[in-house]
């Protein structure tokens, strides 16, 4: 290459150059396919931002080439490198040494409440003894019922509201109006966050 080079020369020895350079890095860095075609645009387009400031007289294109596609390869290999490291501070082991209320050690996993996380990621939805509370309130609200809500609300549990209406011979409209009303009484025994 001359020092007359075009936009089009380098942008054709930079995409050669970077497709050979991202080969190591991916195996480097252990990258994905996607992963690597995204570095090789990533560093394509670093070039062809910084062409405007390639001077001839300084050095070849393939040196501002080599130059620019390095300094990139080195950044993205030492911000994964400081992410890494980050990420292995932040992370804690269940199996640390720590000192519990009376300053005795006891393993992290001895003070962490399984059921709070299941909770908090949302794998359960309350813990086991709110569950047990909710069915204790829920039968004594069911018992609470008049005989015919009492059996419709039994019914809801796995059966349609056609199958309801021709169990016990009313029409469906009549089987909505009860569980409206068994809605309402659950309400007012306190029970609207569970319907």
């Amino acid at each position: 290459m001359t020092s007359d080079t075009t936009f089009a020369e380098i942008q054709e020895y930079a995409e050669r150059f970077i497709r050979l350079k991202t080969v190591a890095v991916a195996k480097h860095l252990n990258l994905n396919w996607a992963d690597v075609e995204d570095l090789r645009q990533d560093l394509l387009i670093d070039v062809l931002q910084r062409f405007p400031k390639y001077d001839p007289k300084r050095s070849t294109a393939k040196s501002f080439v080599v130059m620019v596609v390095g300094n990139g390869i080195r950044t993205i290999i030492r911000l994964r490198s400081e992410s890494k490291e980050a990420l292995m501070q932040s992370l804690l082991s269940l199996e640390d040494q720590m000192v519990d209320e009376d300053d005795q050690p006891v393993l992290r996993m001895e003070t962490v409440d399984a059921e709070e996380i299941l909770v908090n990621s949302g794998i359960i939805t309350r813990p086991s003894i709110e569950n047990v509370e909710l069915q204790l309130d829920i039968r004594l609200f069911i018992d609470s019922l008049p005989d015919r809500l009492r059996g419709i609300c039994l019914m809801l549990g796995s059966n349609s509201i056609l199958a309801i209406a021709k169990e016990i011979g009313v029409s469906r409209n009549r089987v909505r109006s009860d569980i409206a009303e068994i809605r309402f009484l659950a309400e007012k025994c306190g029970l609207q966050a569970y319907l």
